[in-house]
């Protein structure tokens, strides 16, 4: 298991919120084109630096970066947190992963349309398209751990991460793969969804 969340990252602090009953949820600020507003919301507390170099942090969204740090725990956790320490029968090609998003990479998608349409910029991030990516959080995982099964990734709401676990149950039984990384992750506290949300009436 692995976990970041507004309520704790890692499961041992996790799991602490859950008996203590603590809600992650609170007033938060948000800077939109016409002025800050208060939105409430659960945001993760996150330091990517303290995960990732600079120089990979310019391939990842957010949603991206918090997934891989839980990632990284599970894959720990289950004491395959390198190739070296895999029992010798696994196989990188029967060793899947499917991943869970509604939105993916939104954040990045919401600069890149204030940069082309607020600011006027002639030219986005060459990463933008790779940042933005649904896939993407699939993708850093099987990257990082050499994982060359099975790579899906299942957007269906907020049924996605739920989804994805049945999907990677089915990929092992009926034989595509030994072994998969399964789970999901959000970051959809950015502006565009903010207000999307809000006009909906359910944020």
């Amino acid at each position: 298991l692995g976990v970041t969340s507004a309520i704790g990252t890692g499961t041992a602090a996790f799991f602490e919120s859950l008996l203590a009953a603590r809600s992650g949820i609170r007033l938060f600020d948000i800077t939109f084109p016409t002025g800050d507003e208060s939105v409430l919301g659960a945001p993760v507390e996150f330091d990517a630096e303290a995960h990732f170099s600079r120089a990979r942090l310019l391939t990842m969204d957010r949603v991206s970066q918090m997934a891989l740090v839980a990632v990284r725990e599970a894959m720990a956790q289950a004491g395959l947190g390198s190739p070296e320490a895999w029992p010798s029968a696994m196989a990188p090609e029967r060793f899947g992963v499917c991943m869970g998003t509604g939105n993916g990479g939104a954040g990045a998608t919401d600069l890149a349309y204030t940069a082309l349409l607020v600011q006027k910029a002639a030219r986005l991030r060459p990463m933008t398209v790779v940042l933005g990516m649904n896939n993407a959080i699939a993708a850093h995982a099987a990257m990082e751990f050499g994982l060359k099964g099975p790579s899906s990734t299942i957007s269906n709401a907020c049924a996605s991460s739920a989804n994805a676990i049945g999907e990677a149950f089915r990929q092992i039984r009926h034989g595509y793969a030994d072994v998969m990384l399964a789970g999901g992750a959000e970051a959809p506290l950015h502006r565009g969804s903010v207000k999307a949300w809000q006009a909906m009436q359910t944020l």
